[in-house]
């Protein structure tokens, strides 16, 4: 049963608690790689740019038994380049208020508190040269389709997106591979997890 599950969070560098950063994709990638173990096969979700780097992690290394996609980045050109630069830069708490919309329409629930806090992570700017690598003059420059389409054949895959996602165009993910269950959340933003969060732990 579910109570069974071992579940391991994992802060990429630049991101969260750890102190590693990320000047590129492929540092993503290695960081990814390197908690890959081919003999002890995980079930591996990312979310957005996190799921590109699990969708490479996975077709470089191998150790993944089965693969959750969330609002995949790496897909397609289309990118909201607005949004990934100004959480990059944070300029101000105002405008990563704004930019929190585009995630989800529950973004309009967050305290000024929460909001602030927010912006004083990003502020640190440790996003600023991953931004740069992974979207340039508003397109995405990340490309992770043929190893999709690769491990589709190899492991159980599943993409989650939304219909509503500002960030990306979830239509990217409907000619990948007829091998990949496709769930789509009609009314989800790029955050389908958030949500509507019963349909996808249900997932």
């Amino acid at each position: 049963g579910r109570a069974q599950l071992s579940v391991r969070a994992i802060d990429l560098p630049s991101h969260g608690e750890t102190e590693a950063e990320a000047q590129t994709f492929d540092d993503l990638v290695d960081a990814l790689c390197g908690e890959l173990n081919p003999s002890r096969p995980v079930a591996l979700v990312g979310h957005s740019l996190g799921a590109a780097a699990a969708i490479a992690a996975a077709n470089r290394k191998g150790g993944v038994s089965s693969l959750t996609l969330i609002a995949p980045a790496g897909l397609g050109l289309h990118i909201d380049a607005e949004f990934v630069s100004g959480m990059a830069q944070a300029d101000s708490v105002g405008a990563v208020g704004h930019l929190l919309r585009r995630l989800s329409s529950r973004a309009d629930a967050f305290s000024p508190t929460l909001v602030a806090q927010i912006h004083k992570v990003l502020s640190r700017g440790r996003l600023s040269r991953l931004a740069d690598d992974i979207c340039r003059e508003g397109r995405q420059l990340v490309n992770v389709r043929s190893a999709l389409a690769s491990l589709a054949n190899q492991i159980p895959v599943r993409i989650l997106v939304g219909t509503e996602d500002r960030i990306l165009n979830w239509r990217d993910t409907l000619d990948v591979s007829p091998a990949i269950a496709l769930h789509v959340f009609p009314g989800a933003g790029h955050m389908p997890h958030w949500d509507a969060p019963a349909e996808a732990v249900a997932i």
